[in-house]
């Protein structure tokens, strides 16, 4: 599935909203989104130096996943750290 994300240049971190109360933060906190991962995804940018890209990216799970893992709070979805940082990219 594709989700619509943000990659922060800054930590090297991408990071996408589960659903759509779900607020989250890239590593260094420059970058901040928020709405779910489709047609209300928003996102802030703390530093307006901070270098970042919009992005979609594929994941493996379904919306029904990443509700669960926002319900039960087990965190396994909405940011991908560098060293786990080999998505499909769509610029």
């Amino acid at each position: 599935m594709f989700v619509k994300a943000v990659k922060c240049k800054e930590c090297n971190t991408t990071v996408y909203s589960r659903v759509t109360e779900d607020v989250r933060e890239c590593e260094c906190g420059r970058i901040r989104v928020y709405g779910g991962f489709l047609a209300h995804f928003k996102y802030d940018v703390k530093d307006s130096k901070a270098n970042y890209q919009t992005i979609k990216i594929s994941i493996d799970a379904t919306p029904d996943d990443l509700y669960d893992d926002y319900e039960s709070m087990e965190d396994k979805f909405g940011l991908v750290k560098p060293e786990e940082n080999n998505l499909s990219y769509i610029f």
